[in-house]
């Protein structure tokens, strides 16, 4: 794979190519979305040809799948990383749901990518990688959720996996809202009510 950089021809591994390939499309994809994430763009800001392209990735909507599968990968593992600080079930869920915020702030090019991918594309298998992603963010939830019941601090009457769903749809909400919102409720002091108001709703009450 060659590339052309200050009149030097420096050649990538086929794996640094297809990184390269891939955090391209991802920030044309966040900024503007499927329709003007298109080959051609993905392949100039690289530097490289659409061949080339097309011979690490079978069509735009190949690359687009790569890349929602490697994003949403990366928020499970920030998430798991934040729910393995807490000393409890009850904390996990507060660090969780306090991060949250910092992790939209601080990768959103790949909160965007998903978001925009929930929102714009709707084929077959774009929706069930968007689904297995959600799908492993409630079991981690229901997992700890599971563990607060029976550690006696979150209610035992609330099935794991509907509290879980819960504090995902808030989540989500937050993320399409927020722009709607007023500079003082975008605040992190304003976050913070929110998900603490999601989280209460799950403690038994001598956990309050």
């Amino acid at each position: 794979m060659l590339v052309y950089t200050n009149f030097m021809t420096v050649r990538l591994p086929a794996k640094e190519r297809r990184k390269t390939i891939l955090a391209a499309a991802q920030k044309l994809f966040a900024k503007k979305g499927f329709s003007g994430m298109t080959t051609a763009a993905i392949a100039a800001k690289v530097g490289i040809s659409e061949p080339i392209l097309y011979r690490h990735f079978r069509s735009k909507r190949h690359l687009l799948h790569v890349l929602v599968e490697r994003v949403a990968a990366n928020v499970i593992v920030e998430m798991s990383f934040y729910a393995d600080r807490a000393e409890n079930a009850a904390m996990a869920l507060r660090v969780i749901s306090s991060g949250y915020q910092e992790l939209a702030n601080r990768y959103k090019e790949d909160f965007l990518v998903v978001n925009r991918a929930l929102a714009e594309v709707s084929d077959s298998k774009t929706k069930e990688i968007l689904r297995q992603h959600y799908e492993d963010y409630a079991k981690l939830l229901s997992k700890i959720i599971r563990r607060g019941q029976k550690e006696g601090t979150l209610r035992k009457d609330i099935r794991p996996r509907t509290a879980a769903w819960h504090l995902i749809h808030s989540a989500l909400g937050y993320l399409y809202t927020t722009p709607l919102e007023s500079a003082d409720h975008q605040s992190s002091h304003y976050f913070q009510s929110l998900a603490d108001l999601a989280v209460d709703s799950l403690l038994v009450k001598r956990a309050c």
